[in-house]
């Protein structure tokens, strides 16, 4: 038995391998925060250390001079003094227009080139742009 993915050309598949990644990613960004913003209790904050490492920090909270979260399921602590940059992932509505848009026309492009232009076989554009049959 065949999967039905697998029966797909192979640009179709790379197409649709490429519209999941854009789709996962096309619809968000990350706002920067101060600590004081963590007040709103964000769910899950990035937080990039003075050793340029990234780390998700789940249910963040500032206690005295400390960023206090869960990382892999585990409760740790940062020194404020270490963190350089707090970002939280939020919904991004440009970004997910433009997303859209281009599936449209990815999508349009993709019926002109299995349909056609749509004008019958013996209708071509001759010189000028005239419609002639059979030029």
């Amino acid at each position: 038995m065949r999967l039905p993915l697998l029966s797909l050309p192979v640009r179709a598949r790379l197409a649709r391998v490429g519209i999941c990644l854009i789709l996962t990613s096309a619809c968000t960004t990350l706002r920067p925060l101060t600590p004081d913003d963590l007040g709103n209790k964000p769910e899950s904050v990035h937080v990039t250390l003075a050793d340029h490492s990234t780390v998700v920090l789940h249910t963040p909270q500032v206690i005295g001079d400390t960023l206090v979260g869960t990382v892999n399921g585990a409760r740790q602590g940062f020194p404020l003094s270490q963190v350089t940059a707090i970002r939280e992932r939020e919904f991004d509505g440009v970004r997910t227009g433009v997303l859209i848009t281009i599936a449209a026309m990815g999508g349009l492009a993709v019926f002109a080139s299995e349909h056609g232009t749509g004008l019958p076989p013996s209708t071509a554009r001759c010189g000028n742009g005239i419609l002639l049959s059979n030029c």
